[in-house]
């Protein structure tokens, strides 16, 4: 690997939001890619394996990102919206930022969880939660808490968005958001831990119910809404994963669906040779597979050291640097991290 972790750190730093165009709650904000909109969701995962590297500047991220929330009227509206902004000429005002419709509300605020508590808990920073902490439940209740269904899964929208699927890759995400925040409010005393946890919980055993067939012989469903895969790289290869990756479960059977999931991934010829073959377009899963399998592949660790020699050339070229956006930049850097032992054993527990 020629990657050092000056790389990563200066990649990281391009991507920030500076100058006069930015409006006050972006500033401290970071683009998907050089030149590119800011989508809050992959920044969230991207800053995540940072923070122990950028701890002020992943700060003035989150309070930014707080300033952000606005409630918006219409299809996709509702209280508390993060959007994604953008900057072309055809807004009137060349380099201005323009606030777009976001993908998702539910993993945008899950992300956001996650990406508060690693911070909170990496620089056992209490008095900043203390601070924010009612500001961000506000936040959580409107996108998360609010959008639960009978299943215990979260809608992908608030209402009345007609999309009220509940997606597998987005409920792992909202179950390790939901958790970590909750451990954080626990070590805060707040009261309102207990809550947030449950919920968590809900959304695990929601989850369980999107296993089809029987542990050792069955798969991931992409959604609620969707029971039969497709065998598309993404969403049905690279889901397949997030359970494994992102959920913190008790139930003894649970290594057996991560194992179908990962034996699902291996299986799907969508999915062949991902570690050497970049994938198009840009914004779906692809790092995160590097990242999952260093994390708990041992016997596959080759596979994350393929995937990460071919993002640094990719990164290096400048034809191909824009394939290489935020989250992808982050994944990566987990799964150096993971190679060299550097960092948690388990970043996302």
């Amino acid at each position: 690997m020629a990657w050092r972790r000056a790389d990563f750190l200066n990649a990281l730093a391009s991507l920030r939001v500076e100058g006069p165009t930015a409006p006050p709650c972006l500033e401290g904000a970071y683009r998907v890619a050089p030149a590119g909109m800011v989508n809050p969701y992959f920044a969230n995962l991207g800053l995540y394996h940072f923070v122990g590297d950028y701890p002020e500047a992943i700060r003035e991220y989150l309070e930014g990102f707080l300033g952000c929330l606005r409630d918006h009227p219409g299809r996709r509206g509702g209280r508390l919206v993060m959007p994604d902004f953008v900057e072309p000429d055809y807004y009137g005002r060349p380099r201005a930022f323009a606030p777009r419709d976001p993908d998702s509300h539910d993993a945008y605020c899950a992300t956001f969880l996650l990406l508060a508590a690693e911070y909170v808990e990496t620089t056992d920073n209490a008095a900043w939660l203390r601070t924010f902490a009612d500001r961000i439940k506000e936040y959580a209740e409107a996108n998360l808490l609010a959008l639960r269904k009978p299943s215990g899964l979260c809608r992908v929208f608030q209402s009345p968005n007609e999309n009220g699927s509940g997606y597998l890759m987005d409920n792992a995400e909202n179950q390790a958001g939901l958790r970590r925040f909750a451990r954080a409010l626990d070590a805060i005393g707040d009261p309102d831990a207990e809550r947030f946890r449950e919920a968590s919980e809900a959304v695990r055993i929601g989850i369980n119910r999107l296993f089809v067939g029987q542990p050792g012989h069955g798969r991931w469903q992409i959604s609620d809404l969707t029971p039969n895969g497709d065998g598309s790289f993404y969403p049905d290869a690279t889901c397949q994963l997030f359970p494994a990756l992102f959920v913190n479960s008790p139930d003894p059977t649970s290594q057996l669906r991560y194992e179908d999931g990962h034996r699902r991934l291996g299986s799907l010829p969508s999915a062949d040779e991902w570690w050497d073959r970049p994938r198009d377009p840009a914004g779906f899963p692809w790092a995160v597979l590097g990242f999952y399998t260093a994390l708990r592949r041992p016997a596959e660790r080759a596979k994350a050291v393929s995937q990460l020699d071919l993002i640094e050339r990719l990164f290096r070229d400048p034809a191909t640097r824009a394939r290489v956006p935020i989250h992808d930049l982050g994944w990566a850097y987990g799964t150096y991290k993971l190679l060299n032992g550097l960092g948690s054993s388990d970043p996302l527990a």
